[in-house]
């Protein structure tokens, strides 16, 4: 895999969010302002500068969009036409010292969902986006505290990469269908968690069927007699139909977080690197762009700074990526040839 081009928007404005809607990137915590793939900006007509929020995220059919502050407890889901549709919320405890645990993803039946906590940072629930309506039966795992929350394309899985006390980040996959029609019986039967004896710094779904995961080079093992769960500072990918780690390599840095790829991924620990997942190995980094320094979900301050996370628009599909800065937004389009 390899770099097959680079655009650059320059903007001095600032830019509060970034998503992919189609080629385009949308910065809808800017009001919806548009940085087209012919290299045009167009303004918006609305803003939403008095949301305390710093975070977006779109709904798979694109007709939905979820602001919310990730290191806050409120946000707001808007329909991309710029409509409000309803207030959103989650726990208070200790929501300063972790991210925002919340997804937006569709259901194997179609129906859009929002993936989030908001009764407790342990219960996860399902909920029809639009109106609100629980589906879920008050999922919770004993004294996780949930975060990052992923739910895969087939709407069959949902990654949870939190953490628990003392702290240590964990990654936990549940059935979607389980937590529906289950709740929590449906959760201590059918949680699928890949095998970690270390820190999970990141996580992320591969595709419907796998999850890779990234570990600590700093934290204990949990098990010093566990050979088998992934150990400090090793990149491995977990089936989820098999039960095991497919592959299994060691990391030479952080990683941060990640974007699978196939054979390869990119982690964004400080600045883009280009991962081949087999071997751990750095095939390809771009230095010149900063992406943040932030590692497992929690902290004990919130992030600020160059350590903060800026706006990051992953495309696993289209094997693209775009990260923003106080100048402008860089995109980076990879080609497996």
């Amino acid at each position: 895999m390899r770099e097959l081009g680079k655009q650059r928007f320059d903007y001095s404005d600032g830019v509060q969010s970034l998503v992919w809607d189609g080629d385009d990137l949308v910065d809808w915590i800017g009001g919806g302002r548009r940085f087209c793939a012919d290299g045009t900006i167009t303004e918006p007509g609305v803003t939403y500068a008095s949301f305390p929020v710093d975070r977006a995220v779109t709904s798979p059919n694109g007709k939905f969009v979820a602001l919310y502050a990730e290191r806050g407890t409120s946000g707001v889901i808007l329909r991309t036409d710029g409509s409000r549709v309803r207030q959103i919320n989650r726990d208070l405890y200790q929501a300063a010292a972790f991210d925002y645990p919340l997804a937006l993803g569709r259901l194997a039946d179609g129906r859009n969902v929002l993936v989030h906590c908001p009764d407790s940072y342990t219960n996860i629930e399902i909920e029809d986006l639009e109106t609100g309506t629980r589906l879920s039966r008050s999922t919770t795992h004993g004294d996780t505290f949930h975060s990052r929350l992923q739910i895969t394309r087939d709407g069959r899985h949902i990654l949870s990469a939190g953490w628990f006390w003392h702290p240590v980040g964990i990654a936990y996959v549940y059935e979607t269908e389980a937590l529906v029609r289950d709740g929590e019986a449906g959760r201590e039967k059918n949680t699928i968690s890949p095998d970690v004896n270390g820190e999970v710094e990141a996580a992320s779904f591969d595709g419907d069927d796998h999850v890779l995961v990234a570990t600590s080079p700093d934290s204990e093992l949990l098990d010093y007699d566990d050979k088998k769960g992934l150990g400090q500072s090793e990149l491995g990918r977990w089936s989820l139909t098999e039960r095991r780690w497919v592959t299994r390599a060691p990391l030479a840095g952080p990683a941060g977080l990640l974007m699978p790829l196939g054979d390869f991924a990119l982690g964004f620990y400080d600045h883009p690197k280009l991962l081949e997942v087999a071997t751990g190995r750095v095939v390809k980094e771009w230095r010149e762009i900063a992406s943040g320094k932030q590692l497992t979900s929690y902290s004990v301050e919130p992030p600020v700074g160059e350590d903060r996370t800026p706006g990051i628009a992953f495309d696993p599909i289209g094997k693209r990526f775009a990260v923003a800065d106080a100048r402008g937004i860089t995109v980076i389009q990879l080609t497996e040839k």
